[in-house]
């Protein structure tokens, strides 16, 4: 009885032993990693600017409100080449027509409309003692919005 009992407790510590192991099979997690944090900091004198400038304009007619911006636009852009800004430098970002309808004061819709047009274009000057002048001209010139004005290098590679 005392051999029966002893085989048992070997027996089950045996198939303890064999549960509590780590498996034989190589999993995905025994892999060693190395990770690396850091950060930097650069800094660099800005050669060249980039300016936003836009052109809305507001009619009851949407042909008319095409043709107005179309032509306060052109001049804008007339502008920018009389202070020799290079056509490839200038580049239109975005162009937009939506309607609004009009409600009277009673919030009843009168079926008048207006036509909202928003022209607007990035201008790039390697010249940074020009972008004043740039601006200034621009909204004598018509523009009517003026954003997105960023700095930056014409070569990021060195």
């Amino acid at each position: 009885m005392k051999k029966i009992a002893l085989i048992s407790i070997v027996v089950a510590l045996a198939l303890l032993l064999v549960g509590c192991s780590t498996p034989t099979v190589p999993t995905r997690d025994n892999r060693m990693t190395i990770n690396v944090t850091s950060t930097g900091f650069a800094s660099i004198t800005p050669n060249i600017v980039d300016i936003q400038l836009g052109v809305e304009t507001i009619q009851s007619d949407p042909v008319m409100a095409v043709n107005k911006n179309t032509a306060v636009m052109t001049d804008v852009m007339d502008v920018l080449g009389s202070i020799k800004i290079a056509p490839d430098d200038i580049q239109t970002v975005f162009y937009s027509m939506w309607v609004e309808d009009i409600y009277d004061e009673n919030g009843q819709l009168t079926g008048e409309r207006r036509y909202h047009i928003t022209n607007q274009i990035n201008v790039r000057v390697d010249d940074l003692g020009m972008t004043g002048v740039l601006i200034e001209k621009a909204i004598d010139a018509g523009a009517t919005t003026v954003a997105g004005i960023t700095f930056g290098v014409d070569d990021t590679t060195e």
